[in-house]
């Protein structure tokens, strides 16, 4: 028995070998964090700042805006006011603001954003316009897939009065107490704009000079396009036919030099004098090197145009790409991984603020059919920090959420007091970004560090090409050629095309050691494109001669067996100015720890393919609540209707109208309905029942929602939900000012390491 126990520990010990070769274990990630090396307080880039897509989405709920900025304390809130398209005149869009600006969640909302001070930059775009102040009034034609009908998305036919709406909506939010306030203008409308650029930039201009005339430090800016270098969308992008021959007989809303957005505007800003105090775009799925070259890009346009003083402003990001939409990977730890690689390398590029998506759902319905054909599991794959933008139903954190709490445990004044960043040093040729700071008290030095590395295949071939770019020996001029070859390689069908084509570059170079760096670039995209891939990246990797390509072929196989396998870190804490005992507290957010998504999947009654899994702890629990929350908001609803007067025979028809209305404004429709049936005897009038159902219908919501997410704050504490679920406590001796902690990380996780000095006894 014995013997058979030998061998099968020797073939397990093959099989590991085969399947993680010793060349692929490489030796472990060093970061060295001096904690003498004071760098100053955090920028407001390291901060856990959002964008709110809608207050509205949330039913009145105030449940995930008192968690998130009560954990967050964020410096900036980009708040989109989706308020005005419905209004029928300006006094109704009064109303409206101020009926907007009284739900729980907007009334939570502005307590804490005055509590912490926080930049709060409100907008209507995108497509805002009504039909009693839209160019194009009536015409509800969609515009795009995406975006809203041609009457929301055209300009202001009257931009004193839409100039007065701006007005009146800064006064209406500084009369809240809301004094530290700022002014968006534009959200992807490179796309949705009805009308050529210029008429978009004089829409700017007019409400920037608005936004001026309340006070002069309300920030301002734009002009938001989907991405950096996005262009104005041709003629034929748009829906309507009407707009598209519109359109063409303008002769095109195209910039005819095709030049990004974004550069148009600056010029243009310039040029005209208009208030522009930050430039802001939109992020999905950028890779590192992404944000470098969008700073390097806006710095230059800036620079040409004698602008100065510009914040730079990542408005709305996520790890989200593009279509499909929903996307499961927005429910894992790959997308926690990504936003703290992403906002180290947005400080490093010098990014001075952002805004990652809160609450964005798809308005076309596409996570309806999600959560039909999951049974309602509370994981679809949607934008949000919380599942199903934290309405009824979702509401559950997910490893984003871990990830931005994490951030804000490193970079937040607490209670030991504020904190400066230290200086961390490590190579960023590998797969860990990380930073950290020490309180003011120098009693607490935290770190945050994540290894992240894309999972799907056509993310980590552009993530490797990246690496390859950054690494080989050749100039810009060279590299954009190559660039060139293997992008027009990946559109064929064969991959060896790209072979062909660094061939004829091959010719023009003379230097022996870029030849072979080509050579070995040539046949590693040759194998990603082919599917042959990583095995021919390793054996070519064995034909280099220059010691510098073989450093290079070495850093690209690490590369490949960290997307696979788990990475070992040292961490050297040196000049710690404490010494003897310290607690040592580790927090993390990977497969199985601190991760809603994973935890269901390991709970599902019956295995399915879907990522998070179906029927799941979490899902079983957030079902339960759901079902519990009605039965509570009817109970109380019956409860106050009994307490008005009503008869027990009455109050089993009004619950019925009160539990089926979605919202109060269909209570009127039902009711008119109830009386028409015989059996349903009211003893007061028709007006008083209206009223009374209507306060009942608040009253209810308020319970449901009341019921519901004290259920979800304990499914959110759960261990193998929460951040804190994660914590591993040690004691350690801290001997000549240093010491050295070693993890091991799995591909996308992220770890909080705090250490703190243990008080005196």
């Amino acid at each position: 028995m014995k013997g058979i126990t030998k061998i099968l520990i020797l073939l397990v010990f093959l099989v590991t070998l085969i399947l993680n070769p010793p060349f692929l274990w490489g030796k472990p990630i060093s970061i060295r964090v001096d904690a003498a090396k004071d760098l100053g307080p955090p920028p407001k880039i390291l901060n856990s700042s959002i964008w709110i897509q809608n207050l509205g989405n949330l039913k009145g709920a105030s449940y995930i805006i008192d968690k998130f900025l009560k954990d967050n304390k964020p410096s900036i809130v980009q708040l989109s006011l989706s308020i005005l398209q419905n209004t029928k005149d300006f006094e109704d869009f009064k109303e409206i603001l101020k009926t907007h600006f009284s739900m729980p969640s907007s009334l939570s909302f502005i307590n804490k954003a005055k509590e912490y001070n926080t930049l709060v930059i409100v907008g209507y775009d995108p497509c805002p316009m009504p039909e009693w102040l839209s160019s194009n009034p009536g015409n509800l034609e969609k515009v795009s897939d995406w975006g809203g009908s041609v009457q929301s998305c055209s300009p202001p036919k009257d931009y004193k009065l839409w100039g007065e709406v701006v007005k009146y909506t800064l006064g209406y939010l500084s009369s809240l107490g809301l004094n530290n306030l700022g002014f968006y203008i534009g959200h992807e409308q490179e796309r949705d704009w009805i009308g050529d650029e210029e008429s978009f930039f004089e829409y700017y201009a007019e409400t920037a000079n608005a936004v001026k005339t309340v006070g002069n430090r309300i920030m301002v800016g734009g002009p938001g396009p989907s991405w950096i270098t996005a262009k104005r969308n041709n003629c034929d992008t748009y829906l309507s036919k009407d707009i598209r021959l519109k359109c063409l007989e303008d002769g095109g809303w195209a910039d005819p030099e095709n030049e990004p957005f974004i550069k148009n505007f600056i010029e243009y800003v310039a040029k005209n004098n208009i208030p522009l105090d930050f430039i802001n775009w939109h992020s999905f799925g950028v890779l590192p090197s992404g944000f470098q070259n969008s700073v390097t890009l806006i710095n230059e346009w800036l620079r040409e145009n004698k602008l100065e003083d510009v914040y730079l402003y990542v408005s709305d990001w996520t790890y989200w790409t593009f279509p499909p939409y929903p996307d499961d990977i927005l429910d894992s730890q790959e997308p926690a991984a990504y936003i703290v690689n992403a906002l180290y390398f947005m400080w490093k590029a010098g990014v001075d603020w952002h805004g990652h998506d809160f609450d964005v759902r798809d308005y076309g319905g596409r996570e309806k059919g999600i959560k039909e054909i999951r049974n309602n599991s509370a994981f679809i794959g949607d934008w949000s920090i919380f599942s199903w933008g934290g309405g009824v139903g979702g509401g559950i954190t997910k490893p984003m959420y871990n990830a931005l709490k994490a951030i804000s445990m490193v970079t937040q004044e607490d209670e030991t007091g504020p904190r400066n960043l230290i200086k961390i040093e490590f190579t960023d040729e590998n797969t860990i970004a990380a930073f950290a700071t020490l309180t003011g008290s120098q009693r607490r030095i935290s770190l945050i560090l994540s290894n992240s590395i894309p999972s799907a295949t056509m993310r980590f071939k552009k993530y490797l090409r990246y690496k390859i770019d950054r690494q080989t020996p050749f100039l810009d001029e060279e590299k954009k050629l190559i660039r060139k070859c293997i992008i027009e390689s990946g559109r064929k069908e064969s991959g060896d095309v790209v072979l062909p084509c660094i061939n004829q570059l091959v010719s023009t170079l003379k230097d022996p050691q870029k030849i072979e760096a080509l050579n070995f670039v040539a046949k590693a995209y040759a194998g990603l494109n082919n599917g042959k891939g990583l095995n021919d990246i390793r054996s070519v990797s064995k034909e280099l001669k220059y010691p510098e390509n073989k450093k290079i072929a070495d850093s690209i196989m690490r590369i490949l067996a960290a997307r696979k396998n788990p990475t070992d870190v040292q961490i050297h804490f040196t000049n710690i100015p404490f010494e003897g005992k310290a607690k040592l507290t580790i927090y993390t957010i990977d497969g199985t720890h601190s991760n809603a998504c994973s935890f269901n999947k390991r709970t599902e009654p019956t295995k399915t393919t879907v990522p998070c899994g179906i029927g799941g702890a979490v899902d079983c629990a957030v079902w339960d609540a759901k079902e519990k929350a009605q039965k509570g908001g009817i109970k109380t609803a019956e409860d106050y209707l009994l307490s008005l007067g009503y008869k027990e025979n009455e109050v089993k028809y009004l619950k019925d109208i009160v539990k089926k209305c979605e919202k109060s404004g269909n209570i009127k429709l039902r009711l008119n309905k109830l009386l028409k049936d015989r059996d349903f005897k009211p003893t007061c009038s028709v007006k008083k029942l209206e009223e009374d159902l209507k306060e009942t219908f608040k009253i209810y919501h308020k319970a449901l929602h009341s019921f519901y997410y004290n259920a979800i704050d304990e499914i959110n504490n759960w261990n193998e939900v929460s951040l804190e679920g994660s914590e591993v406590v040690n004691r350690i001796g801290i001997q000549n000012n240093s010491c050295t902690i070693s993890l091991n990380m799995e591909p996308n996780s992220v770890a909080l390491v705090i250490l703190n000095k243990e008080p005196e006894k």
